[in-house]
């Protein structure tokens, strides 16, 4: 899955032009394997766990990035990896705490800080959105803290099935 968008370009500059694209290609690698060890070991030879960032990947790394995409993408979004000079990685992983309250409720996770999600899935924001209101509801009384803390965990474990789904189907596609 390769996905791109615009953001604000130098000094902030939003004028059309001046911006910048950003780009994320998502390419699966098993944990543990040795494409994921290659592609997270730095130029002085150690191996990140989840960031690599500008300036630290291998030139043999971005070699080979750069060959796949000529060979996997659609030229023009190619083109992007090619002419990126500063490129970083970021693993992407799911989350997800065994709990959304602590302390006798006194710390509550809600949002990315309860679960992450792939990016594929786009519902982390409405994550975040809908324990935002069912706490209103704990707050008037309607739901006790026990049953927020279960639909959040109820939610979070079937947005992440959801993510682990669309990322199948887009493979077979």
């Amino acid at each position: 899955m390769f996905d791109r968008y615009l953001i604000p370009g130098k000094n902030g500059n939003l004028q059309p032009g001046s911006r910048y694209y950003n780009w994320a290609w998502y390419r699966q690698y098993p944990e543990g394997s040795s494409e994921l060890q290659h592609i997270l070991t730095d130029k002085g030879g150690k191996v990140h766990r989840n960031t690599l960032p500008i300036g630290k990947i291998r030139a043999a790394a971005v070699d080979q990035q750069k060959a796949l995409a000529c060979e996997l993408l659609a030229p023009c979004t190619a083109e992007l990896v090619v002419k990126t000079e500063q490129p970083f990685i970021q693993a992407i992983t799911d989350v997800i705490s065994p709990r959304a309250s602590f302390l006798d409720g006194k710390v509550l996770l809600v949002g990315d800080a309860l679960a992450t999600f792939r990016p594929m899935t786009g519902l982390g924001t409405n994550q975040a959105a809908r324990q935002a209101l069912s706490l209103l509801e704990v707050f008037r009384g309607r739901l006790t803290l026990e049953e927020w803390e279960e639909d959040s965990l109820e939610y979070a474990q079937a947005t992440r099935t959801i993510g682990i789904e669309r990322e199948r189907l887009f493979r077979l596609a």
